[in-house]
């Protein structure tokens, strides 16, 4: 028969099997952020399945989208890290053949941030206009502050 093992080897034991836990936690700081890497470690200790659902500050933003003043004219938005860079092209006509231009913004986190997650605040300054728009995320849709909405192209 085994003997039990000692409350010495079994501490030891605990220390070096939460080693590989304690490496990847400091070494993703570096790679991830805090919100990434809080959901992957309560995913692997959870219980039950999670629903699926965006993460505050999720690629739900990312794509072409289309704006009713300016029919045809592209309109996008690519995610870098928390920021945004939104882009897009003023003009007449169906060939929209006009100025293009960059805005860039941030995407909310929830609390403490003052922007929920299913907003974004944009800095329309660099091409005269205000410089902190927030817009929020509805149906497939941005919708501005004045009542426009950005639909995404599917």
């Amino acid at each position: 028969c085994m003997s039990p093992p000692s409350p010495f080897a079994m501490a030891q034991w605990r220390r070096v099997s939460m080693l590989p836990l304690l490496l990847w936690c400091c070494l993703s700081a570096a790679f991830i952020g805090p919100v990434a890497r809080r959901s992957t470690l309560l995913g692997l200790f959870s219980a039950t399945p999670q629903a699926a659902q965006a993460l505050p500050g999720s690629p739900r933003f990312a794509g072409k989208y289309d704006d009713p003043e300016f029919p045809g004219c592209p309109r996008e938005i690519v995610p870098q890290g928390a920021r945004v860079l939104v882009r897009g092209t003023d003009g007449e006509g169906p060939s929209c053949q006009g100025k293009s231009w960059e805005a860039v913004g941030r995407r909310g986190r929830g609390a403490p941030d003052s922007l929920d997650g299913n907003q974004l605040s944009i800095d329309f300054s660099s091409r005269g206009g205000p410089s902190e728009v927030i817009v929020t995320w509805v149906e497939s849709q941005l919708r501005f502050p004045d009542g426009r909405s950005w639909r995404r192209r599917r």
